[in-house]
């Protein structure tokens, strides 16, 4: 079973906090999906990517920005649906099919 959370919109930083809770409750054992907007144009940068990524493209530098738990490069987020399925590494959050 996967737990569904309700669709909001809110800033960068409360965006990204919302996804680590996510990835912290897959850690014990419960799966959940979000789809979420962002109120204000915001810059997302991978986790491993520089911060200069950011700072040296002009566009991009006046823009409030986050960091992402996950990889990848920068993206700018603003009048779109994002959406965070976070799932345990374990398959007992799967609910149980017809057998075989």
């Amino acid at each position: 079973m996967v737990r569904l959370l309700p669709f909001c919109f809110a800033y960068g930083p409360r965006n990204m906090a919302a996804d680590e809770v996510l990835l912290e409750s897959a850690q014990v054992g419960i799966a959940s999906l979000r789809f979420y907007g962002w109120s204000t144009a915001t810059v997302s940068l991978g986790y491993f990517q520089p911060d200069r990524a950011r700072r040296d493209e002009e566009p991009l530098a006046s823009l409030p920005f986050v960091r992402r738990q996950t990889g990848g490069g920068a993206f700018v987020h603003h009048h779109e649906l994002t959406y965070a399925l976070a799932l345990p590494a374990a398959s007992s959050w799967q609910g149980r099919g017809p057998s075989s």
